[in-house]
């Protein structure tokens, strides 16, 4: 937009430009000496323009006054008495138009400038709502920061102390596995060989990445010692020693895969809910105080409408006591003219009879 009005405004600007150098060049070559008085003469004017309904205003007030003392001094037996009193009737009238013209522009002014009551209430409220959310934001972020501060006191410990634990489990599960192991190849030649495929497939799958994978395996483990034909001694021991191995390769997936998020969640079970409130509740802030911030800038006093209404009203009460003004003055002079013709012709014919 600022691009198509572009050229229209330069050519206007230049046109004021060219205008008061010509203006200049004009009144300086007919004036000449007295350029100066012409410029001051020129500029009343202009303010005359601006002074002269407020002057005419002021008689035609004056007038009203005066109304019942030019009524009683004998306008009931001119032969212009109604149209005397439509031209009274005319100035009252537009000194009533005139005012209440330039009253409901000051009226649409304070309107327009003072936010309605509704908006003022939009705004109290909003307040109140992001008053509320922010002590509820404030409260969370204590908890939040509290349990943040003992986990940066206590982490490296606590992550310490689950591995020491994990790699104990380990060992002790292996150690155990062991002394099993010994005791199942002595029972009997059958239950070593079946051992020895079970050993196999767990040497296989023991690089299980996750904890389904490793419970896909131990299935699949369970399901073939089921059908071991084996004696209930040796079957007892296979299976306790099967699951040490899955206990084993749990606890090395635990320590191997270990999350800080995990860990945390397992000893301040609280962080993760509360944190999540602290997110959605900052963000919904955010939201609130740009809400506010809209209703605000829309509940603010307008003071450039107001003014610009004064402006109007002024410029509207003005033409209309110009252009009614004149009509009236015009209207008064032809009562004024037939009034003197009349008065001239009386004197004539007196003249002609002594």
């Amino acid at each position: 937009m600022g691009m198509i009005l572009q050229p229209y405004i330069e050519q206007f600007f230049a046109s004021i430009f060219v205008f008061l150098i010509l203006f200049a060049l004009i009144a300086g070559l007919f004036a000449r000496e007295k350029f100066i008085p012409m410029l001051d003469g020129f500029l009343g004017v202009i303010l005359s323009f601006f002074s002269c309904p407020f002057i005419y205003m002021r008689a035609a007030v004056l007038s009203m006054a005066d109304y019942r003392s030019k009524s009683m001094a004998g306008d009931s037996f001119s032969k212009q008495y109604l149209l005397n009193k439509l031209m009274f009737f005319m100035q009252a009238a537009l000194i009533v138009v005139s005012i209440a013209v330039f009253a409901g522009n000051l009226t649409t002014g304070w309107v327009a400038m003072v936010p309605t009551k509704e908006l003022r209430d939009a705004v109290r409220a909003q307040e109140s709502t992001v008053l509320l959310e922010k002590a509820d934001l404030q409260k969370l972020e204590s908890e939040v920061k509290q349990l943040d501060e003992a986990w940066a006191g206590q982490r490296d410990q606590q992550m310490e102390k689950y591995t020491a634990e994990r790699t104990q489990k380990i060992e002790q599960l292996g150690k155990n596995n062991s002394e099993l192991a010994n005791l199942i190849n002595n029972v009997d030649t059958q239950a070593k060989i079946l051992f020895a495929k079970i050993e196999d497939f767990q040497t296989k799958n023991a690089e299980a990445a996750t904890k389904e994978d490793l419970d896909k395996t131990l299935y699949i483990l369970n399901d073939y010692l089921n059908k071991l034909r084996v004696s209930d001694g040796a079957k007892g021991m296979i299976k306790s020693y099967n699951d040490n191995w899955g206990s084993l390769m749990l606890a090395k997936i635990e320590r191997d895969s270990l999350s800080e998020n995990e860990l945390r969640a397992s000893i301040q079970p609280t962080y993760k809910k509360l944190s999540g409130q602290f997110e959605e509740l900052n963000r919904d802030m955010q939201l609130q105080e740009a809400r506010l911030s809209e209703l605000r800038a829309a509940a603010a006093y307008k003071i450039h409408k107001f003014l610009l209404c004064i402006l109007s009203g002024a410029i509207m009460f003005m033409l209309l006591v110009w252009l009614f003004g004149l009509l009236i003055e015009v209207l008064w002079s032809a009562i004024n003219v037939s009034t003197d013709v009349k008065e001239i012709r009386n004197s004539l014919l007196k003249s002609d009879n002594p």
